[in-house]
């Protein structure tokens, strides 16, 4: 076969490579800026999800030790909406200087920043405060000053400590990078390698113990660990069915090379993490994007019988990454809050007591904490298993003799329905059945939101 036929060898592919920086940070800056506009003109906040909200309202507090909530106290709010997009850059910029340093693989690396652009968990993070992102920013922006050769190695040290901030798992994930960083570098014993590892220890022990860190920050949605993993199948963000199809043929081609087994103990963190809380899923996913460039990159870089077949395919894995992507870009436009969430959470912030309790669906806490400015009843990242339990129980309840108990011991005096828990939620029968009771009162609504008191 000619060698013309193999990827990266194209004239107009080579062009691409020589020029991946300008190419990958167009392509980011054309969906950010699409989603923006479709965002805004569809009446829809530009930022969007729980977790959004959950550093949106931590900002509104006192000193805060969290970086991403720090920063949001600092820049003006007419500008929160650019910090995604801004974010994003960066890590992608900060991601080909750091291969570059490294001397990975251009192919490689192109095809890393294109799965990673086109994943929905990276989608999701242009229009949303992503506390893992941000994280990848404060890491990467370490590794770029670390891998210096002159004093400002030092002040990578700055960065690596603002990113042990945000939970135990990314702090032990830093150190595991760090440690194989200098373990490869043969470098373990210098005085710096030495003083940057007890440096992260210590950073882990005292955010555990001192500010009693959790292990993963979240979730701030009811977690579906299948389809939180594959987007395809509806999840809040994960990665794309073609990409984890790309991985696995990476791990078969790749699994007898050096840089594999290095690979490993990282690999089984992402999965623990990911097992613990889908909140980690953007670790998991960059490890799955990495395996998947290394799988198209090794696949097409083999010898085929029939040229036009391998280029049959190769076309059609990348058109299956796009589907994937351009199926999520349309599902995020859906995700709250929407305009009526927020009108309906202002007017509870303008017409209730401060001190009024509100009870609406877990994955609704975040926005009644920033938008109501009110208490809600569950928090996600608490507790999980039993805030999702006692959901379950006072949802599902059929009985007011079961039910008013547990308003009472929560002390709920005010209740916020949305649409979506008006399709969910039988109409004939259980919770929204019993508002009919003389105790509860409706004292707003437009359209299929409404907001009702406990007495």
């Amino acid at each position: 076969m000619n060698r013309q036929d193999l990827i990266g060898d194209h004239k107009y592919f080579r062009h691409i490579l020589d020029h991946q920086k300008k190419y990958l940070l167009l392509l980011l800056v054309t969906i950010a800026t699409t989603k923006l506009i479709s965002n805004y003109y569809g009446g829809n906040p530009s930022i969007v999800g729980g977790e959004s909200y959950y550093y949106l309202a931590a900002s509104l507090q006192g000193p805060i030790f969290n970086p991403l909530a720090a920063l949001l106290q600092i820049i003006p709010a007419s500008v929160h909406f650019l910090l995604p997009s801004l974010t994003a850059a960066a890590v992608l910029l900060l991601f080909l200087h750091t291969a570059k340093r490294l001397h990975i693989s251009e192919k490689i690396t192109f095809f890393s920043g294109f799965f990673a652009i086109m994943s929905p968990v990276f989608m999701l993070s242009l229009v949303s405060f992503f506390g893992p992102l941000f994280f990848l920013l404060l890491s990467l922006t370490g590794f770029s000053l670390l891998l210096r050769q002159d004093k400002l190695r030092y002040w990578s040290l700055l960065p690596f400590i603002s990113a042990a901030f945000f939970d135990l798992f990314s702090t032990a994930l830093l150190l595991m990078l760090l440690a194989l960083y200098f373990f490869m570098k043969k470098a373990v014993w210098e005085k710096f390698s030495l003083l940057t590892l007890t440096t992260l220890a210590f950073m882990l022990i005292f955010n555990g113990v001192y500010f009693r860190q959790p292990a993963v920050l979240g979730p701030f949605h009811i977690q579906h660990v299948i389809p939180d993993l594959i987007s395809d199948l509806g999840g809040w963000s994960g990665v794309g069915f073609f990409t984890i199809m790309l991985a696995i043929i990476g791990l078969f081609l790749n699994w007898k090379k050096k840089w594999f087994f290095i690979a490993l103990p990282l690999a089984g963190l992402f999965v623990i993490g990911f097992a613990l809380n889908t909140q980690s899923i953007l670790f998991l996913s960059c490890g799955i994007i990495g395996f998947a460039a290394a799988g198209l990159v090794g696949l097409f870089e083999q010898r085929w019988a029939l040229p036009f077949i391998k280029k049959a395919s190769f076309l059609l894995l990348l058109l299956g990454v796009l589907f994937s992507a351009a199926v999520y870009a349309d599902r995020i436009s859906d995700y709250p809050p929407s305009e009526a969430d927020i009108n309906a959470l202002n007017w509870i912030k303008d017409n209730t007591l401060p001190d009024a309790i509100v009870l609406s669906v877990p994955e609704n806490s975040y926005y009644i904490q920033y938008f109501a400015q009110r208490q809600p009843v569950f928090s996600l990242r608490d507790n999980y298993r039993r805030q999702t339990a006692l959901s379950a129980t006072i949802f599902s309840s059929a009985y007011i003799e079961e039910l008013f108990p547990i308003l009472e011991e929560n002390n709920v005096s005010i209740i916020y329905i949305n649409e979506e828990m008006k399709k969910s939620l039988p109409q004939d029968q259980g919770f929204l059945f019993l508002l009919t009771n003389e105790r509860f009162k409706l004292i707003y609504s437009s359209k299929n939101y409404e907001v009702w008191r406990f007495r």
